[in-house]
């Protein structure tokens, strides 16, 4: 693999990624290129220690934390006329 035009081992620059990321993100995500941790939907936090609505500091939220509001909203309001 080439970094900066030199040639490295793959390990080397995965190595740099490994442990960036506390906890392996509580195995409810994974560390993406920034060293951050990129939550499943249903977590959230810095290290997807918590609930929340997925993503990460770099990409937002994962999932709209107002679908499931929104749908019920309809349903009550639009669904019995």
């Amino acid at each position: 693999m080439c970094v900066n035009q030199k040639c490295v081992p793959v390990k080397s620059v995965l190595g740099t990624l490994i442990g960036k990321c506390q906890n392996d993100c509580g195995g409810h995500g994974v560390c993406n290129s920034k060293g951050h941790c990129h939550c499943d939907d249903g977590y959230g936090g810095a290290f997807c220690e918590g609930s929340g609505y997925g993503g990460s500091v770099d990409s937002g939220l994962g999932s709209n934390p107002y679908s499931k509001f929104d749908y019920a909203f309809y349903e009550f309001f639009f669904s019995s006329t």
